[in-house]
């Protein structure tokens, strides 16, 4: 028997509509043919529904109000409707805490937390993180009460956080407690290559010559204008000068899984990391460098790879995740249709 948890961060990558999601959907799945359960502890339920209130939803409305202005001093074009946006945001909330509530076996409340127990952990955390971790020790506490609860049973946790695995205090807490039970996975794709259906010729090289590096170039082209806003703040509400210059520097596996309901139709879902350089033409209308891009203030200069360049040009070089979907013909040991599903932008990952 498998329990499967899942991190706050696997959510919000799934996205907001995550059960639209085509990893979440296989994972349903196998989960439902396997007789596994999906577990939601309640402090990820809490951290969820306030990053869709607090982060995706204001300023949705913040957004419409925007619009709803700009028309009403518009004065030769109708106004658009208004809305009542705490009633919206009301049964928003609402819609999406039962839709993650419905796509689980059980919402696990935090048990009793031993208070020196706590305190033992801030201190050791202080030494090791200037992080405040203690959301991951209440959940890291939670998965040793389940899997104290079903010692026979494998709880597996997926979470993208290395604390949860590289953490001392949390593996010496594994041997105070004698716990055995508890797996770490760093993805859904990962949990259902290793424990879904297995395919013994598939490998990175295979897999990475089943796909067409044209088809993801004409894929990412259509969405050119997306990736300057990761440059500067500035093109989240203004469009980007014109690209100039595009060229894909690297593809890599990032991973893969396959999936069947009977074993004759078996569909391959492989992401990969592929990496771009994109040059935009020079910004006459603001200086870039007076709006901040997307990363800290405390990011090393050469870690930077988003930048305004001496042109004032925007510059966006880095990975992007690549998603596809196709099929495995095991007669033939083949893969064949492999068609483009997505892209995530912005994607910071270690290479493999």
């Amino acid at each position: 028997m498998h329990f499967l948890t899942f991190d706050t961060n696997i959510y919000r990558e799934l996205g907001i509509a995550f059960n639209n999601n085509t990893n979440f959907d296989y994972l349903l799945n196998f989960l439902e043919k396997s007789h596994y359960e999906l577990v939601l502890q309640d402090v990820v339920l809490k951290e969820l529904v306030d990053y869709f209130e607090n982060d995706y939803l204001k300023k949705l409305m913040y957004d419409h109000k925007s619009v709803y202005d700009r028309f009403k001093t518009n004065p030769y074009v109708n106004n658009i409707e208004n809305i009542n946006s705490s009633e919206l945001e009301e049964k928003a909330i609402i819609k999406f805490r039962d839709k993650l509530k419905s796509t689980c076996w059980k919402i696990q409340a935090t048990d009793y937390i031993n208070p020196e127990l706590l305190i033992d952990f801030s201190i050791s955390n202080k030494r090791e993180s200037k992080k405040d971790n203690t959301r991951d020790f209440i959940i890291w506490n939670n998965l040793i009460n389940l899997a104290s609860q079903y010692p026979n049973d494998k709880i597996i946790f997926i979470s993208r956080d290395k604390i949860f695995t590289e953490n001392i205090f949390f593996k010496n807490m594994l041997t105070v407690y004698d716990i055995k039970n508890i797996i770490v996975i760093e993805s859904i794709p990962k949990y259902l290559s290793d424990y879904g259906l297995q395919v013994g010729f598939l490998n990175n090289e295979i897999v990475l010559n089943s796909i067409d590096e044209s088809i993801i170039k004409t894929n990412l082209l259509k969405n050119i204008n997306d990736f300057p806003s990761y440059v500067s703040d500035y093109y989240n509400r203004n469009k980007p000068p014109k690209n100039i210059s595009f060229e894909i520097l690297d593809i890599q596996v990032y991973e893969y899984y396959t999936y069947s309901e009977d074993k004759s139709d078996v569909t391959l879902i492989s992401s990969f990391l592929v990496k771009l350089k994109a040059i935009y033409d020079k910004e006459t209308r603001v200086d870039l460098n007076d709006y901040p891009n997307h990363y800290p203030k405390d990011y090393k200069p050469e870690e930077i790879k988003h930048r305004v360049d001496s042109e004032n040009r925007a510059v966006y070089e880095n990975y992007v995740l690549c998603m596809f979907e196709g099929k495995v013909d095991l007669k033939s040991e083949k893969i064949i249709n492999q068609n483009f599903d997505d892209f995530i932008p912005d994607w910071n990952v270690e290479k493999k």
